[in-house]
């Protein structure tokens, strides 16, 4: 599963980083509103792309708000390279623990 904040240059991106049967959330379009999509690669790889508002803009702020003045901590569990997906994924699977698990390039560590 993929979460697409960003459209424009990152949906190809996306799509390609989805295993067949692959879902792709899309919730923004920053980077531009009508990207170049590979068509076959959807149909061929049963992927599918759904879209998502997750929240107005009033109820982002309202959280937001909380997250800034220390109401909301956002809990990070681990933060692992990308060349260890496979261990974030156990992490997830296990469900064991609390907090995000966070996955950055390799080069960010």
């Amino acid at each position: 599963m993929v979460v697409d904040h960003v459209g424009g240059e990152t949906w190809g991106d996306s799509l390609r980083a989805l295993a067949r049967g692959g879902r792709l959330v899309t919730c923004g379009a920053t980077a531009g509103p009508n990207p170049r999509t590979d068509i076959p690669r959807i149909f061929g790889n049963q992927l599918a792309i759904l879209g998502s508002t997750m929240a107005t803009p009033g109820e982002v702020d309202d959280v937001l708000a909380k997250v800034w003045d220390g109401t909301y901590e956002v809990r990070i569990r681990e933060t692992l390279p990308m060349s260890e997906t496979a261990q974030a994924h156990e992490l997830l699977e296990d469900r064991e623990g609390f907090g995000k698990v966070v996955v950055v390039p390799d080069s960010e560590r």
